[in-house]
């Protein structure tokens, strides 16, 4: 399902290993490759996000927790299980983490753990798009890991994105 708006880019090359021109309708597109992978992953994680068992962690990892954090971590305790996340509280300042999101568990993403808990219990309006904003981040392709094929890639699933525009 293609944005109504976003024109059906066609791939012609790379600029300084980042940048993919495109042309589509007559113009000339610039991307930034790591931006619209960045967008793709946010979009596909959001569409994932509790659609699978959660990931059951082979030992609960115990967790230090601020007033604040432990506060945030009662009023979102339903909607983190929703995604699969689980966090129970256990005991003053301290919690276990024992599930993560299916669709965020297997991430290549070092403190995985620790970047998704600080995520889901910060200050954020919004825990979930912060959570998968965060995560989308880094394992999107960086300058130097960009190929053709990664590129055409790239675009494909930037065309299929609600919001394609910018990264989450």
């Amino acid at each position: 399902p293609q944005h109504p708006a976003f024109p059906a880019l066609e791939l012609l090359g790379l600029y300084q290993d980042l940048y993919l021109l495109a042309q589509a309708e007559g113009d000339l597109w610039i991307v930034d490759a790591h931006a619209a992978h960045e967008r793709a992953l946010f979009e596909q994680f959001t569409r994932d996000l509790g659609s699978a068992p959660p990931h059951e962690l082979p030992e609960p990892e115990l967790l230090h927790l601020t007033p604040a954090q432990t506060a945030r971590l009662h009023e979102r305790d339903a909607e983190l299980r929703a995604w699969g996340l689980t966090i129970e509280a256990f005991g003053a300042g301290l919690a276990r983490l024992r599930t993560l999101p299916a669709t965020l568990a297997p991430l290549p993403v070092p403190r995985l753990h620790e970047l998704i808990v600080e995520a889901a219990l910060g200050d954020h309006p919004d825990p979930r798009r912060d959570v998968l904003g965060r995560l989308a981040c880094a394992p999107a392709l960086k300058a130097g890991e960009i190929t053709l094929a990664a590129g055409r890639d790239i675009l494909a699933a930037l065309n299929a994105c609600e919001q394609p525009w910018s990264c989450p």
